[in-house]
């Protein structure tokens, strides 16, 4: 190490004044330089921690919406196995396209997560089971009449009661997720603050 400094002294004191003067000159541009591109990579890291956080609300809101198309679709279905309305039926096959777009966007969501895709996929299939046992009792209430047809009404419960779990799951992850993506985030604004600051005190 001591050679190294007499080296570098040595090499500094033969070099010429001008050459001294340049790299007098040159050292705050560099600082400058490093001090930009730190304040890049920092803007970069800030942003990719604002979309995880992006994405994640994304992913509440379309877990959110499905649950509603859910309950609205139950809940037409209920309406028309007591009044007998007609005109109820045609919400049941609108929130059965709502609760399927919102679906298809999170299994879109979830590429990158291999965990959260599996459950997609077990959510789309026990989406399907809902608004079959939801059509099963819509036709038996048909024909019942007054009646309300039980077996039916229980699948369409159980299956609705699996849903609640399976989203419930999701959520979870998500809530998880979003606690350690705001704090990537906190941290990525203290770095942007401090290497700003750095960056203007060169």
């Amino acid at each position: 190490m001591k050679v190294l400094q007499r080296k570098l002294q040595r090499a500094w004191l033969d070099l010429p004044l001008r050459g001294k003067g340049l790299v007098v000159v040159s050292l705050p541009v560099v600082a400058l330089l490093a001090g930009l591109s730190l304040l890049s990579a920092i803007a970069t890291w800030e942003q990719d921690a604002q979309q995880s956080l992006d994405h994640t609300v994304e992913v509440e809101r379309n877990l959110d919406a499905i649950l509603r198309d859910l309950l609205s679709a139950e809940s037409a279905a209920r309406g028309y196995v007591i009044t007998g309305h007609s005109d109820l039926l045609p919400a049941i096959e609108s929130a059965r396209a709502e609760a399927e777009a919102q679906i298809k966007k999170l299994g879109q969501l979830f590429q990158d997560n291999p965990t959260q895709h599996e459950r997609i996929i077990s959510l789309r299939k026990l989406t399907e089971e809902k608004f079959a046992s939801i059509a099963s009792l819509v036709q038996a209430a048909g024909a019942a009449g007054a009646h309300m047809p039980n077996p039916e009404l229980e699948s369409s419960q159980q299956t609705m009661q699996s849903l609640r779990a399976m989203l419930d799951r999701l959520e979870k992850e998500e809530a998880g997720l979003e606690k350690v993506r705001e704090q990537r985030l906190q941290t990525a604004r203290s770095h942007s603050v401090t290497g700003g600051i750095a960056t203007l005190a060169l």
